[in-house]
């Protein structure tokens, strides 16, 4: 898991629906560890689907910055 992922919204609410969803049978421990493995994969592709598009999202960025840098020079803050 990357702290950074829980700043990009919905993060929490998918891991929690995919750890709840995960059906499991046998020990405690095993069961745990099975979970931790299936989160890792769901992860994974959670991870790819929300960082395919993040060089336009640092250039959308870099424009607010910019926007905002212009009107803090235009104006107080």
């Amino acid at each position: 898991m990357l702290k950074c992922w829980k700043d990009i919204p919905g993060y929490k609410l998918f891991v929690r629906d995919k750890w709840n969803s995960f059906q499991v049978d046998g020990w405690v421990g095993f069961v745990l560890k099975e979970k931790f493995k299936m989160i890792k994969v769901a992860l994974k592709d959670w991870h790819m689907a929300h960082t395919q598009n993040l060089p336009s999202w640092i250039e959308s960025l870099k424009a607010r910055l910019s926007a905002l840098d212009q009107k803090g020079e235009e104006e107080d803050l």
